[in-house]
């Protein structure tokens, strides 16, 4: 009656309610249409959201700026890898190792879903694009051995693997023919693919230093 009550003074053919749930790295939202006719609901839909500035900001949630970080280094944020985690459409890629050996040059990375459980292929060649690294000598190499946890590379890369959320996998580059070790990988792309948005998304880590 309320539903009805509230649609006959708004207007309104349906009244959207529903929750929005707090779960750290995410919010969860869920939502509910109820028809201003009948009082009953029609539709529902149940979705995680990654929780990023835009958000927290929309949630209260306080946000330290650059200055804040400089003068409070415990405000900086902390990671445990070479560089500063890279994020790409809910996907964090965190680079642990960067080291030469016996002719190949081999990248680990922790690869983590902060969304909701998803599929996503890691690809060495797909529309002229290919996992590559550039050093500082200008040397370009390309066409990896790649492993992502148990799953080993296809013919063209790691395809439809399911990513639970919040599970750090293991994923490993070995770009091989590399003649001498350089000190510093100036470039590293790879080619990220998420079948449900159909579309590819690079990677891209600069400045790696190289033991």
């Amino acid at each position: 009656e309320t539903a009805i009550s509230l649609g006959q003074i708004l207007g309104v053919d349906a009244i959207i309610t529903g929750s929005i749930t707090n779960l750290g790295k995410n919010v969860k939202i869920n939502a509910r249409l109820i028809s201003t006719e009948t009082g009953s609901v029609f539709a529902v839909a149940s979705v995680n959201v990654l929780k990023d500035s835009t958000i927290k900001l929309l949630m209260g949630e306080s946000i330290s700026n650059s200055a804040n970080n400089t003068s409070n280094p415990s405000q900086i944020p902390q990671h445990s890898g070479l560089k500063a985690p890279v994020v790409n459409h809910g996907i964090q890629f965190e680079l642990k190792e960067c080291f030469f050996t016996n002719g190949f040059l081999t990248t680990i990375f922790e690869v983590t879903n902060l969304d909701m459980d998803k599929e996503v292929s890691f690809y060495d060649r797909a529309k002229n694009g290919y996992a590559r690294i550039i050093d500082d000598k200008g040397r370009e190499f390309r066409s990896p051995q790649q492993f992502l946890g148990t799953h080993k590379q296809g013919w063209n890369g790691i395809e439809n693997v399911t990513m639970v959320q919040d599970v750090g996998t293991q994923y490993t580059l070995k770009f091989p023919n590399v003649k001498s070790k350089p000190s510093t990988v100036k470039r590293l792309d790879m080619l990220l693919f998420i079948p449900d948005l159909q579309n590819y998304f690079t990677i891209t880590f600069r400045d790696i230093p190289v033991e």
